[in-house]
C-alpha cells in the first residue's frame, strides 16, 4: 500500500497537495525543503504561488526518477510515459494519509504523523486536523528522515536545480 501525505501550506489552508506514494518524509522533504527554500528567497511569501512550484517541484522529481528508471531491464516499460496520477490538488482532508506537512511563513516545514483519530477527523471535514489528530515530529526525528542515503541524493539535486548552496558542517562548500 503508498504511504500517502497532504502538504498544507499557511495561509492557504483551503487546498492541499496531495502525494499518493512516498509520503513519508524522506519521500517529500528533499524535494519540498529546497523548493520552499528557493522559492522563498526569490519571491517572499506568496502562498498561491508556492503551490504552484511545489507541484511544479514534486513533478520534476519524479521525472527525473522516470528518466533514470527507462532503462531498467525488467521494470523500463512500466516507466516509458509519464503518469497521469500521484499527485492531486484538493480541498478535503483525505482519510487515509499517514503524514501532513506544514510550510510556514518563515519556511520551515512542520511534519506531522497522523493518528488513529485522523480517519474520524477528515471524515467530519474539521479543518485543521493536524492539531489535534497528528504528533508533531521533533526536529531530531525528521533529521533522521533526511539522512536516507537516497533521500540524500534527491536533496542534492534539487539543491542544485535551485542553484541553491550546498553547505557541509557548517562551513560554505563555495570559496
Amino acid at each position: 500500500m503508498s504511504t500517502r501525505a497532504q502538504i498544507v501550506i499557511e495561509d492557504l489552508e483551503a487546498i492541499k497537495l496531495y502525494k499518493h506514494c512516498d509520503g513519508y518524509p524522506a519521500g517529500v522533504l528533499p524535494v519540498l525543503e529546497p523548493c520552499v527554500e528557493a522559492f522563498l528567497k526569490r519571491r517572499g511569501w506568496d502562498p498561491e504561488y508556492l503551490l504552484a512550484r511545489l507541484v511544479m517541484a514534486f513533478g520534476l522529481a519524479e521525472e527525473r526518477h522516470r528518466q533514470a528508471m527507462k532503462a531498467h531491464p525488467t521494470l523500463g516499460e512500466r516507466y516509458r510515459h509519464p503518469e497521469t496520477t500521484g499527485y492531486g490538488l484538493s480541498r478535503e482532508w483525505y482519510a487515509d494519509i499517514e503524514w501532513v506537512y506544514r510550510v510556514r511563513r518563515d519556511g520551515s516545514v512542520e511534519v506531522w504523523k497522523t493518528g488513529e483519530d485522523w480517519w474520524g477527523a477528515a471524515e467530519r471535514g474539521e479543518d485543521a486536523p493536524w492539531e489535534r489528530c497528528a504528533r508533531l515530529l521533533p526536529e531530531e526525528e525528521a533529521a533522521g528522515w533526511r539522512k536516507v542515503p537516497w533521500a540524500r541524493e534527491e536533496r542534492k539535486a534539487m539543491r542544485a536545480f535551485y542553484g541553491l548552496e550546498e553547505v557541509s558542517c557548517g562551513v560554505s562548500t563555495t570559496p
